[in-house]
């Protein structure tokens, strides 16, 4: 990112490094975020407990719990500094052949919020989700 490259990465955004680093980066350079969360800690853990059966690697329960409060709270710091924001529901099951479409929660931009645009959008925010688009909104209104 210092020498002005565009870069793409995954991170979980759930620990200490990253976030700060994103933060810098939005003051020289458009930074858009495509976050994915799920509704509960324990949907994570039976998903890393799949992944780990199926031969992924594990991650331990501590930090995957640490990660799923971390990560949102992560999330709403950058939010006000970040030039696009998309906030997907992941918590749906796979279907038969392996897929789960993932539900927009939040579209925003330097032009504004897109996403939910009305109230019964607004009203199908997951529990989950409630605080980044509480925090989206007051960001919003007040720039």
């Amino acid at each position: 990112m210092t020498e002005g490259h565009d870069d793409a990465f995954e991170t979980t955004l759930g620990a200490t490094t990253i976030p700060p680093l994103l933060r810098e980066a939005c003051d020289q350079h458009t930074v858009a975020v495509w976050f994915c969360g799920l509704s509960t800690a324990q949907l994570h853990l039976e998903r890393v407990e799949a992944r780990v059966a199926a031969g992924g690697h594990a991650i331990r329960e501590h930090k995957i719990h640490e990660r799923y409060e971390a990560s949102r709270a992560n999330l709403i710091t950058l939010l006000p500094h970040l030039a696009v924001l998309h906030v997907y529901d992941n918590s749906a099951p796979a279907d038969a052949a392996g897929q789960a479409e993932p539900l927009l929660v939040l579209e925003l931009d330097r032009a504004g919020l897109h996403y939910p645009a009305t109230l019964e959008a607004l009203a199908q925010v997951p529990d989950w989700a409630k605080p980044i688009v509480m925090a989206a909104l007051e960001t919003r209104s007040a720039s």
